[in-house]
């Protein structure tokens, strides 16, 4: 199953508003810098091994957590529309940023994810809308997928607090 043919029903959706400029919101995605500060689950550190923001480009990094739990994951830069849209495909990695499974998830998880980030700004604050949906997957990596939603809301809210703090601690 390709994104472009998938089923709405395994589109994953997480929106959120922040009180800041769209431009800085961006930038917290663009920027190498603020992306480090960041980008990942709460309670882990991250460090950025390749950091390439054009399209085709990589983002490889490493996460680790405080209990010393270590794994990596890599972009694929696609498309980006400054400041109101950004597309890449994700998917874990090991520590030279080569595409692996998922280290603690369902070993069907979906080796690839096509993400499509959108910003729009009203009134001085900015709401980021990131879709994601498997690439090239099986239907049982897609039900994976689909059953890890509720996971995956309580993941991107523990990042995009991170994201609202650092954004608070820019302006």
């Amino acid at each position: 199953m390709s994104a472009e043919n998938a089923n709405p029903e395994s589109e994953f959706i997480f929106s959120r508003e922040f009180d800041a400029p769209i431009q800085l919101v961006w930038n917290a995605w663009a920027e190498a810098e603020h992306l480090a500060k960041w980008w990942g689950p709460k309670d882990f550190d991250l460090t950025i091994y390749k950091f390439e923001f054009k399209p085709e480009g990589e983002f490889h990094y490493g996460m680790k957590a405080h209990n010393g739990f270590e794994m990596w994951g890599k972009f694929i830069f696609k498309e980006m529309t400054a400041p109101n849209k950004l597309t890449y495909i994700s998917g874990f990695a090991d520590r030279n940023g080569h595409l692996s499974r998922a280290p603690f998830f369902d070993d069907k998880w979906p080796m690839e994810i096509f993400n499509e980030v959108t910003f729009t700004e009203k009134n001085g604050k900015t709401t980021i809308c990131l879709k994601a949906v498997p690439v090239n997957a099986e239907r049982d990596e897609v039900n994976v997928f689909i059953d890890t939603f509720k996971s995956m809301q309580i993941g991107f809210g523990g990042t995009f607090d991170k994201l609202e703090e650092h954004l608070s601690q820019t302006k």
